[in-house]
C-alpha cells in the first residue's frame, strides 16, 4: 500500500519496522498470492470457517508510518 511505500523506501524506517515485526522482513505480493492459492487450492479443502492473517506476526502496527496525504477519486 502507499503507507508501506513511505516504510520501504526509506532505509531507516524499513529497519525498523522489520526489527518489530516477528518475520524479520517486510511482506512481499508474494506472500499474499501464496496464501490465496492455498485458500483456492484442493490443499485448503479441510479448512472452514478460518481468518488467515498473512501479517509476519505483525498484530498491531510495529511502528508509526507517516500517513501520505490522500487524493480525491476521479
Amino acid at each position: 500500500t502507499r503507507g508501506l511505500e513511505v516504510v520501504l523506501t526509506d532505509d531507516d524506517l524499513r529497519a525498523t519496522y522489520e526489527a518489530n515485526t516477528p518475520m524479520r522482513r517486510a511482506g512481499t505480493p508474494e506472500d499474499i498470492a501464496c496464501a490465496a492459492l492455498f485458500l483456492a487450492s484442493p490443499a485448503s479443502s479441510w479448512v472452514t470457517g478460518k481468518i488467515f492473517h498473512v501479517d509476519g506476526g505483525v498484530e498491531r502496527p510495529a511502528i508509526e508510518v507517516p500517513v501520505p496525504p490522500l487524493e480525491p477519486r476521479s
